[in-house]
């Protein structure tokens, strides 16, 4: 998987050098099942790391060692029914269209667009297939190692930051530690609040907060302000975790057509 991820890096780094044509990553109408070959999706999703943020530049990434993680992520997704590398995409262009298209990069600093991104595309690597109930009641290798405590959650996570840690993956090695650090926690529990085990008490958050706004308007324009930064930061944790997570389940809000061929 390594060497393949570097050999696609050289030909998805040329084709994501310029701006994709028609990506329709701005499109509700969206239909992850017009994709699926890693190369070209990988290249259309690249194209989201530089417009309309240059995430690259900001964060010093190497787009050929970017290329070679996503492919390498791209892979590890299982030929299943329904988590399989479509859905992943399916996720990572809903949270670019609430990102972009609905507005919500204005409540976000770059670093937590960053960690959106990444989290979306990595949210459900290596899923086997079955529920985390089934991975517990069955006494599962993997329900064993993470203690019962969202399976498969923890194994999503865990393998994002194996892959990184493979020679010619880590993306992020130009960054300081402290900042690295940051993204990977966010990471880690933007993937995590995915375990539906946790839906309700995240809604319930949500819905206080929103109940606020009259009084405590949600913050923009965080992103070069580091006291708004500050200020909001306990509202961006809670939003980029909603924002994965109705992206999760964001199939539902596609048209009738587009819906009834994904479920």
């Amino acid at each position: 998987v390594m060497n393949g991820g570097q050999n696609e890096a050289s030909k998805v780094g040329i084709a994501s050098s310029g701006i994709v044509a028609d990506t329709g990553l701005d499109d509700r109408s969206f239909n992850c099942r017009t994709r699926g070959n890693i190369s070209e999706d990988v290249a259309v999703i690249v194209s989201a790391f530089r417009s309309p943020h240059d995430l690259l530049d900001r964060y010093k990434i190497d787009v050929n060692v970017l290329t070679s993680f996503l492919y390498s992520i791209g892979t590890q997704y299982r030929d299943n029914k329904y988590h399989n590398w479509l859905h992943a995409f399916d996720v990572f262009q809903f949270c670019y269209l609430l990102l972009y298209n609905g507005a919500a990069s204005d409540f976000v600093t770059y670093q937590d667009l960053l960690v959106i991104h990444l989290a979306s595309i990595c949210h459900d690597v290596g899923h086997p297939g079955v529920n985390n109930p089934f991975l517990i009641n069955t006494s599962s290798s993997t329900a064993l190692m993470y203690n019962d405590k969202s399976p498969l959650e923890n194994l999503h996570a865990s393998l994002t930051f194996q892959t990184l840690r493979q020679e010619g993956m880590n993306f992020l090695e130009n960054l300081p530690r402290h900042d690295f650090q940051k993204i990977r926690t966010k990471i880690i529990d933007v993937i995590l609040a995915t375990d539906m085990v946790h839906h309700f008490s995240l809604v319930e958050k949500l819905g206080v907060r929103l109940s606020e706004l009259s009084d405590k308007p949600l913050i923009v324009d965080t992103k070069e302000d580091r006291d708004k930064m500050k200020t909001s930061q306990q509202d961006r944790r809670i939003l980029i975790q909603a924002l994965v997570h109705m992206a999760d389940l964001g199939n539902a809000c596609r048209p009738w057509e587009v819906y009834r061929n994904l479920v």
